[in-house]
């Protein structure tokens, strides 16, 4: 069973009984309130709830803890009219975010030095010194992972250039998910 989440003012609440709530202010106890149903909900500080009915009689509504919170952006998204649209831009989302991670992957990384490159030059990170160092492959240290544990591709030359392109691509789409909240 998940720990309930504590409520955050301004957004929507999901329930344990899988019910989503809009989000509520404090009341002057301190408690969020919101009404499901015949029952007053209150929340806890700490997301547990208890409910009373139209009698003011209190009872423990654990099915009615909160779960998550979604943020209203969020929740913009998931009700959006065009739901293939919005469908649509999220997969376009997720391919740009998963082309941003391949190329952290492959630029900003360390991998084990039994993945280093066969040729070339390349980082290698040297366990006793505790520092990065320049290895050719082939050079004779470069076969004793007690000494060389991890390799990283160099950096290019210093020249501030512009990001590359599975970034600025993933930038303008946030961008444009952001307006149409």
């Amino acid at each position: 069973m998940n720990n309930p989440f504590a409520p955050v003012e301004g957004h929507y609440a999901l329930l344990r009984n899988g019910v989503v709530m809009g989000a509520y202010k404090q009341n002057s106890q301190g408690f969020w309130v919101g009404v499901a149903s015949d029952i007053n909900i209150f929340w806890k500080p700490d997301g547990t709830a208890y409910g009373s009915d139209n009698h003011g009689n209190r009872r423990l509504k654990p099915d009615h803890d909160i779960i998550a919170t979604i943020s209203p952006e969020a929740m913009a998204l998931a009700i959006h009219p065009d739901m293939d649209g919005a469908v649509k831009a999220i997969e376009s989302l997720v391919k740009l975010a998963d082309a941003a991670c391949d190329y952290a992957d492959s630029h900003c990384r360390a991998f084990p030095i039994a993945t280093a490159p066969k040729e070339g030059v390349f980082l290698a990170w040297d366990n006793f010194g505790g520092e990065w160092e320049i290895l050719a492959a082939g050079n004779e240290g470069f076969y004793h992972p007690e000494r060389f544990t991890h390799w990283a591709p160099l950096p290019p030359p210093p020249s501030n250039p512009p990001l590359p392109a599975v970034f600025t691509d993933l930038g303008a789409a946030l961008e444009k998910i952001k307006g149409a909240g």
